[in-house]
């Protein structure tokens, strides 16, 4: 699964936010936002590769209570 994250840079330097975009061409509408509206230098956009094995997983009982374990 893939993801995107975008960078912008600022007079200190390169900064990412901490918005992920599923889609590339959401990611590429918002750098295109943000560079219109002077809010950063320049924009880049990174590629997040998404790790489909849980680390933590809760699940509720059939009770609908979570597991007290």
């Amino acid at each position: 699964m893939q993801g995107f994250i975008i960078e912008r840079l600022y007079p200190t330097g390169w900064r990412r936010s901490g918005e992920l975009y599923w889609r590339l061409s959401d990611a590429e509408r918002e750098s295109r936002r943000a560079m219109q509206e002077h809010e950063a230098r320049g924009v880049r956009i990174l590629a997040a590769h998404i790790n489909p094995v849980a680390v933590i997983e809760h699940l509720a009982d059939v009770l609908g209570r979570e597991d007290e374990n």
